[in-house]
């Protein structure tokens, strides 16, 4: 599998999302004077990563059309303050070993996987801190952009949804309730846990569920 990334600011192993000898000269806050120049050095570093060949090179594939909306609207401030700004999703840690990190940037195979484990999300806008490389936790929570009321936090359930993709290859669109019965007890949130017998998110293989 490519790598999730797992690394602040732009470092870290190469992976899905972008080249890391190149991101970290530009995974920075910024300001609205500067960030258009950032996202040049970004879009390069997506240019150079594991998957940009097969995405035909076109970084907007990775940006969330109502994230790039709210990133010039009513998010700005947030949106300035992430490191990563060219993608507005994030790959699941257990690609990798989540915080038992295979060593070397290695990954597991697809085929190690349920077809139906998610691969990935929308990350949440509302903590720039989530956007410091482009693979998180399941617990550092999924964006609520689409549908419901309008979230600042993104620690109340205003009955939003994401996009996700499992590693079958196919899309989902999950409601943030749904998305935090997987994640259990670590969210932090007061939700009814109904956890699946199968946990498509802590899938790290070979791990019991919901482990690392």
């Amino acid at each position: 599998m490519p790598h999730p990334s797992w690394g602040g600011n732009g470092g870290g192993p190469a992976n899905w999302a972008y080249d890391t000898s190149i991101m970290p000269t530009f995974a920075r806050t910024a300001t609205m004077a500067n960030v258009d120049e950032q996202m040049v050095g970004q879009t390069r570093a997506f240019q150079n990563g594991q998957l940009a060949n097969y995405l035909g090179n076109a970084a907007k594939v990775l940006i969330c059309p109502k994230d790039a909306v709210e990133s010039r609207g009513s998010k700005k401030s947030k949106y300035l303050a992430r490191p990563i700004k060219v993608t507005s999703y994030t790959w699941n840690g257990s690609i990798s070993g989540l915080t038992s990190q295979l060593p070397n940037g290695k990954t597991y195979k697809v085929t190690d996987f349920r077809p139906t484990n998610i691969l990935q999300w929308e990350t949440d806008e509302n903590d720039p801190f989530y956007f410091n490389d482009a693979g998180n936790q399941p617990h550092e929570g999924i964006s609520q952009r689409h549908g419901g009321g309008r979230s600042e936090d993104n620690r109340t359930n205003v009955g939003g949804r994401s996009a996700v993709g499992l590693i079958m290859g196919a899309a989902q669109n999950l409601t943030f309730q749904k998305f935090y019965e997987m994640v259990g007890p670590r969210s932090g949130l007061s939700v009814p846990l109904r956890i699946e017998p199968a946990n498509d998110l802590y899938c790290v293989p070979g791990k019991p569920r919901g482990g690392y």
